[in-house]
């Protein structure tokens, strides 16, 4: 069904008490409609895990090759290599 944050937001708002009959916002109903969503979130990435784009990481299809082929490259090279080290950093802080 509908899974967009934008839309499940929207959707506790407006079912939330916040908005009295009479148009006066009850500021403790917003306050807790907006912890409500933000506990909502919070739970659904705990349950799906961590995301490989979380954080706006996504990498080429040569930069995944060469992550997937790092331990080789090390076997290769040494570890002592800059070059094997930088791999290693970059392919650590895209978390790969």
């Amino acid at each position: 069904m509908f899974r967009q944050p934008a839309f499940i937001a929207a959707a506790v708002l407006l079912a939330s008490p916040a908005l009295a009959q009479d148009g006066t916002l009850d500021v403790m109903s917003y306050g807790e409609a907006a912890a409500n969503v933000g506990r909502t979130n919070v739970m659904n990435n705990a349950i799906r895990g961590p995301s490989r784009t979380r954080g706006g990481v996504v990498l080429s299809p040569a930069a995944e090759a060469t992550c997937a082929k790092r331990y080789e490259t090390r076997a290769r090279l040494g570890a002592d290599d800059d070059r094997v080290r930088k791999i290693f950093e970059l392919c650590a802080a895209a978390g790969r």
